[in-house]
């Protein structure tokens, strides 16, 4: 897509996000230890959907004019385990 998209201009990206809790994810039945397991997989903890919303910003922006055909892992660390 990013090979294509480039001939006519076209950045194309791909965000790989870590889990972020949601008002969505917080209505899940499971219990307090399994939660705290999944924590305990993140060096920086949960991300916010802040953090996913800065980096769209960032690339959507022409500060990343010369960025295309990435991925980026948005994971606090959970990927270096």
């Amino acid at each position: 897509l990013a090979s294509e998209g480039s001939k006519l201009g076209i950045r194309s990206n791909c965000i790989e996000p870590g889990f972020i809790p949601t008002n969505l994810t917080k209505n899940t039945p499971l219990s307090d230890a399994v939660w705290e397991k999944e924590l305990s997989k993140y060096p920086m903890g949960f991300g916010e959907s802040s953090d996913a919303a800065n980096l769209v910003e960032f690339l959507i922006s022409d500060k990343s004019k010369w960025i295309t055909g990435q991925d980026f892992r948005l994971d606090g660390g959970l990927s270096l385990q």
